[in-house]
């Protein structure tokens, strides 16, 4: 599906069809094969969250993942032995992950207001979720409620990396006025760290990864290049060799702790 990228409220978004619709994501998850996506879940297949799930994620009391959709990462985390739960709105998903894995920690909510106590989760985990609403701050409002003091966000959103804004600045993006057919945005590092900050964290570390995808995304010629013998050794590599993440990484990930009161 093409995506054009724009100038859109002052950030970098993409546009295509609007993701902050429940049918939107029914149709997406339709075709997903859960009892594959459960069998690599159950072998802890984190991707690249691996690492730093494992270093920063806190054991021991609840995590929620907000926005989880088939609940794949619940499910690895939950074979690493982390308590975990998982909200998703959209209903269809939530009804056909528990037709395969009746047992599934999985509730049915929105993120923008939690059916969760106060301070009742050590960490939240939301992995290219606030992004699709063109208010994508105020999506993350009710994690500060839920969070303990000192309890973690971990973030993933599309990055605003040096090449996108490079491209930027030199008029290759159109502006755009109306938001018919907004699909996600583009976030800056100058902008997440702000805004976590008004809300109430202190960002601990971030970093991006998968270049090939940010490269992709602006090249699409580069594709072609998945049809060359061995091409997911080359692009495992380059999401491998961090210091291409501030420049290609088409995600940046931000770990925060929410600010002792």
């Amino acid at each position: 599906m093409n995506r054009e990228t724009c100038i859109y409220r002052e950030r970098l978004a993409q546009f295509t069809h609007r993701a902050d619709t429940k049918e939107t994501w029914e149709k997406r998850w339709s075709s997903v094969d859960l009892r594959q996506v459960y069998h690599w879940a159950d072998q802890g297949a984190l991707g690249v969250y691996r690492k730093s799930f494992l270093k920063h994620l806190p054991y021991g009391g609840l995590i929620v993942e907000a926005g989880c959709g088939t609940g794949r990462y619940v499910r690895a985390l939950i074979s690493y032995g982390y308590r975990i739960v998982g909200i998703e709105w959209e209903e269809q998903i939530i009804k056909r992950a528990k037709q395969v894995w009746p047992n599934a920690p999985l509730i049915c909510g929105d993120v923008r207001c939690f059916p969760l106590v106060d301070q009742s989760v050590v960490a939240v985990v939301s992995l290219g979720v606030i992004e699709h609403f063109e208010d994508p701050w105020q999506v993350l409002r009710d994690t500060t409620r839920i969070l303990q003091s000192g309890g973690i966000l971990y973030l993933v959103v599309p990055y605003a990396n040096h090449l996108r804004r490079f491209l930027a600045a030199r008029g290759k993006y159109p502006k755009r006025a109306d938001g018919r057919g907004f699909y996600q945005y583009f976030l800056s590092d100058d902008e997440i760290g702000s805004a976590l900050q008004a809300i109430g964290f202190e960002v601990k570390t971030s970093f991006s990864t998968n270049a090939f995808a940010g490269l992709k995304n602006e090249f699409p010629c580069l594709g072609n290049l998945r049809r060359l013998p061995y091409a997911h050794r080359l692009i495992n590599g380059l999401d491998r060799l961090r210091f291409l993440g501030p420049w290609f990484g088409h995600v940046v990930h931000y770990i925060a702790e929410k600010r002792v009161s």
